[in-house]
């Protein structure tokens, strides 16, 4: 158990004239200023606990900042300050410094605050004013070696009683004939066959290397007998110690079952895991609770610090707190958002779904453990975040699917706020590790069912990787490696202007799944045009018979993994000569990675993005002047015209490349060669056709008038 510190420890002159019970009694005490970072380390040194306190509570940064944070010379001329956390329902102070480039280390640069938290173990019991902080709700605790499982169990039945369906998962759908759940039985220690609705626990983590042995797992040799009673008691010694503390977890809460991967699905067995693969989505939302391992570094080396004897916190865990008057501050430990940051857990891909489709979940930390529902945020420590009306939470969830100013609904006037979820879930996955590429849809199908807004999908297929090494289907960014991202300047607004998306697609985007081709589900919204007109697509009788027969033909052809079938307008990519940029150009603009694409005059018509690698084919090629690539139009942008005041007006929301109208623009096109005009832009596909099949190489945009003076040619495309 953390002690407390010695009473009446002499304060600095600087901190004598510091009211601490006014920070915590008053809920706007205004800020103060503490002094130089390195004057109070030297008054910490000299004994004052206040100043202690205020380096310990920074020192969370010291711990992960590797070599940047020095003694003597890193933070040095910062300024401390100490206040009130604002908007806090408990009484939680805030000490923090800020940092600019002048002041950082060599070879660091830009803007950055580091901030602090203090609470208080006894501050319920001695200030009357925040009676709100009830004593179930204390701000502060001190930890033990071993974890308090009554606390968790606390958390849980909180939970499940008053959080309502924002956390509670709803009835399965599943039926018996639906199959069974396999699940770890860890009071008889066996592998067991149960109801998709059974009461569960959930565990994530990261696997070992799969072919060193270090990873026990169940295959089709094994799996019979481990079904027996005590089976998994033989093997216990065989189990990574993260599964093993698991299992003492759910027991020690009361509890039956456990899921985790490696026993649950036949490792060896195709069936086994085209069964539940595709229901990761419920296995983990229909969990009570998700168990999360961000202690060690993967494998063997992962545990569940607290879970028992074996399972010990690091030292760093034990807080000293200070005696001021009446009050025991103690400076809060690590944050759940650091912990995450840092943790091997936290870079893996499969990780992601399994933590983002929880309904609950309980973070395990070389310090502490965190609890974190649709509702509240809380630390064994003692802090939590609250919601204010009993709607989701808002700052600091994990998932932005849990996030309230992530609305998703199609009247909402934002289309950003609109995809956003999609957006930061695709690009957060997009930079995590796959130990098997082949995995990658895999590891995301549960997210996809939850956050893939087909609504919208003509805008979901323009976005842009980071480097060109692909696998099938290249439509979709999760056969892709390294990270991606979407444009929202080009396809969402730009200086307070939206863009309005207007489909090219003569019809609609239909996708194979099951031996049979499905529609997608797109639909209107506020800036997703779908009127029939010149500019968009058609649904004529011919058009659906063709679209028919273009799907069986696809069917008989037995297409690559995962085709997308539609039809559009196409040019040759040799109507255009698509190359690098002006070495001028390369100099200011915001990205090298692009090609610029140039009309039979010479003159910049458009943009191919995040394609530097590729060579456009000349007549000397074999591929006849380009003939296997072709030019597809998938939609139109329509936007008002930006204008400098506009620019003027969202300064600060601009990069220096984007200074002023014509900039943004010039990106694109010639602004001399090309004047703005309503639907100016057309959202273009390069693919490269492969017989019958056509494949992604890269997305770009251009000007109409120079797509329009083009000679198209309607093509059912079957993108692999």
């Amino acid at each position: 158990m953390e002690n407390p510190g010695p009473p009446d420890q002499k304060l600095c002159a600087r901190c004598q004239t510091i009211d601490i019970a006014k920070y915590f009694q008053e809920k706007n005490p205004g800020t103060v200023e503490l002094g130089l970072y390195q004057d109070v380390l030297t008054k910490s040194e000299a004994g004052c606990p206040l100043c202690k306190l205020v380096i310990q509570a920074l020192g969370v940064y010291a711990a992960n900042a590797g070599r940047t944070w020095k003694v003597g010379e890193f933070p040095t001329t910062q300024i401390c300050h100490l206040g009130r956390l604002i908007n806090s329902k408990l009484p939680v102070l805030e000490v923090w410094f800020s940092n600019k480039t002048e002041t950082m280390p060599k070879l660091h640069s830009g803007l950055a605050t580091y901030v602090g938290r203090i609470q208080c173990l006894n501050l319920s019991e001695t200030i009357d004013s925040v009676g709100t902080a009830s004593k179930r709700r204390m701000p502060a605790r001190l930890l033990d070696e071993r974890l308090d499982y009554s606390l968790v169990k606390s958390w849980m039945q909180d939970c499940a009683e008053n959080h309502g369906p924002n956390c509670n998962p709803p009835p399965s759908t599943l039926d018996r004939e639906s199959g069974s759940l396999v699940l770890v039985d860890v009071k008889r220690m066996r592998l067991v066959r149960s109801r998709w609705d059974s009461r569960y626990l959930a565990l994530s983590y990261v696997w070992g290397h799969a072919g060193d042995g270090s990873q026990f797992q169940a295959v089709g040799s094994n799996f019979d007998e481990l079904q027996q009673d005590d089976a998994l008691s033989q093997v216990r010694n065989k189990l990574p110690t993260i599964i093993s503390d698991a299992i003492d977890f759910v027991l020690g809460i009361g509890k039956t079952y456990l899921w985790v991967d490696a026993l649950c699905i036949v490792q060896d067995d195709p069936d086994s895991k085209a069964e539940y693969i595709p229901r990761m989505g419920q296995i983990y939302g229909q969990a009570l609770l998700t168990i999360i391992g961000l202690a060690g570094h993967g494998g063997s080396s992962s545990l569940l610090p607290g879970v028992n004897a074996n399972a010990s916190r690091i030292p760093s865990w034990r807080r000293t707190p200070v005696q001021l008057g009446a009050l025991s501050p103690v400076a809060e430990l690590l944050n759940l958002q650091r912990c995450r940051q840092s943790s091997k857990w936290n870079r893996r891909a499969w990780t992601l779904q399994e933590e983002i489709l929880s309904k609950r979940r309980l973070y395990f930390s070389d310090h502490q453990v965190y609890w974190q529902c649709a509702t509240i945020y809380r630390a064994e420590g003692g802090f939590e975040t609250l919601t204010s009306d009993g709607g989701k939470i808002a700052q600091g969830a994990a998932s932005p699917l849990d996030r309230d100013d992530y609305v998703r609904t199609p009247d909402n006037s934002r289309w950003q706020f609109w995809l956003q979820p999609y957006w930061t879930l695709a690009m957060q996955y997009s930079r995590r590790v796959m130990t098997y590429p082949s995995d990658s849809l895999n590891a995301f199908a549960g997210i996809l069912g939850s956050a893939l807004p087909e609504h919208a999908f003509d805008y979901v297929l323009l976005w842009e990787p980071q480097l060109h090494v692909c696998r099938s289907p290249t439509w979709c960014w999760t056969a892709w490696d390294g990270s991606i991202y979407w444009d929202g300047w080009k396809h969402n607004s730009f200086a307070g202007k939206m863009v309005r998306i207007k489909s090219e697609v003569d019809g609609d985007y239909f996708i194979k799944e099951k031996g049979s081709f499905r529609k997608i589900a797109r639909q209107t919204s506020p800036n997703h045009d779908d009127d029939d007109d010149d500019n968009t697509q058609g649904n004529n009788s011919n058009s659906t018979q063709s679209v028919r027969l273009g799907l069986a033909r696809t069917l008989e052809m037995s297409p690559p993994a995962g085709p997308l079938f539609f039809e559009a307008a196409c040019q040759r990519a040799s109507s255009y000569t698509i190359s690098c940029p002006p070495n001028e150009e390369i100099s200011h603009r915001r990205r090298n990675d692009d090609l610029w694409m140039y009309d039979s005059a010479g003159h910049h018509c458009g943009t191919m993005m995040a394609i530097s690698w590729w060579k456009q084919p000349t007549d000397d090629d074999d591929d006849a002047a380009g003939a296997a690539y072709d030019l597809v139009a998938l939609s139109r942008g329509d936007q008002d015209q930006v204008t400098q005041a506009d620019v003027d007006a969202h300064h600060d929301e601009l990069s220096s490349e984007l200074h002023s109208a014509e900039a943004y623009y010039e990106r694109i096109f010639d602004a001399k060669s090309y004047k703005y005009k309503r639907c100016w832009a057309v959202n273009v596909l390069l693919v490269e056709w492969k017989g019958a099949f056509a494949r992604r190489v890269g997305v770009g945009q251009m000007h109409a008038d120079a797509w329009d003076a083009g000679t198209h040619e309607m093509k059912g495309i079957i993108l692999v």
